[in-house]
């Protein structure tokens, strides 16, 4: 199983609760980053969770700069047969990672990875990784928050805890979960972020119109945006803010007088 979905939506967390639920037959590591010597923490986190411990397996391969051999795999695999392997920010697994997670899988663990996007691994390694089901986290809903915790936070995992404590850390969260967001994304999709946030919903020409955007530019960026969970489609095709938290965290950064200016620009469009 993939499950994807952007910063905050919930993957770390879901796969922490599947480990919570079966701590004898879920073991959970995390993406090594660039490689190298360290490449193999994830395997080595996951063994010691399941009693498996393997270190001096793992400290060759590691010490060495290489894969793990067939014969250390399928001892590995016998050991972990019936459990669950999961990574979490699986797109950094190199290919060698990749490789032997194919092996253990073929011979016995399931695997569960996460990531961000589709996108995000589409010339990576783990893009090689067969997959049954792919999971992508939606927002949560009015089934699983109070109006209010729903409005400030649009139903991000990240920002539901944040929303009810200080409103200066609120703000600073939902601003990095923006940036992460949108890190992605083309320059027009932060400015479409600011007019939103700055004069509330928009269509897409006006958004177009008012920041000097292509209107091609401004479509494929919303589609990004309501992807991400960011924007929500409202009436009449405009679009506004998911999260009060994010919109005045982004609208803080627009002066009155640029505020003004943009509202002098729609009214003239």
């Amino acid at each position: 199983m993939h499950v994807v979905g952007p910063a905050g939506a919930g993957k770390s967390a879901l796969l922490a609760r599947l480990r919570e639920e079966a701590p004898r037959r879920v073991g959970l590591g995390r993406g090594p980053g660039p490689g190298g010597a360290l490449r193999l923490g994830w395997l080595r986190t996951v063994l010691h969770q399941l009693g498996h411990p393997a270190d001096q397996v793992l400290d060759a391969a590691m010490g060495e700069r290489r894969c793990l051999h067939p014969a250390e795999l399928d001892m590995l695999a016998g050991e972990l047969r019936d459990c669950v392997i999961a990574v979490d920010d699986a797109e950094h697994l190199d290919a060698d990672s990749v490789s032997e997670l194919r092996w253990l899988r073929e011979r016995g663990p399931r695997v569960v990875v996460s990531y961000r996007y589709p996108s995000a691994i589409a010339d990576r390694p783990l893009h090689a990784l067969d997959v049954d089901l792919v999971l992508r986290l939606d927002p949560l809903d009015e089934r699983d928050l109070p109006v209010d915790a729903l409005t400030a936070s649009g139903g991000i995992p990240a920002l539901v805890r944040p929303g009810a404590g200080d409103p200066a850390l609120a703000e600073a969260v939902a601003m990095h979960l923006a940036r992460q967001r949108t890190r992605w994304m083309s320059p027009a999709a932060w400015e479409i972020l600011r007019l939103t946030a700055a004069l509330g919903p928009l269509r897409v020409e006006q958004l177009a119109t008012t920041g000097g955007l292509d209107l091609a530019e401004v479509l494929a960026a919303v589609d990004g945006l309501v992807h991400a969970h960011l924007l929500v489609e409202g009436t009449a095709g405009s679009v506004r803010h998911r999260s009060e938290l994010v919109r005045s965290a982004v609208a803080a950064q627009i002066t009155d007088a640029h505020g003004h200016h943009l509202r002098d620009r729609l009214a003239s469009a």
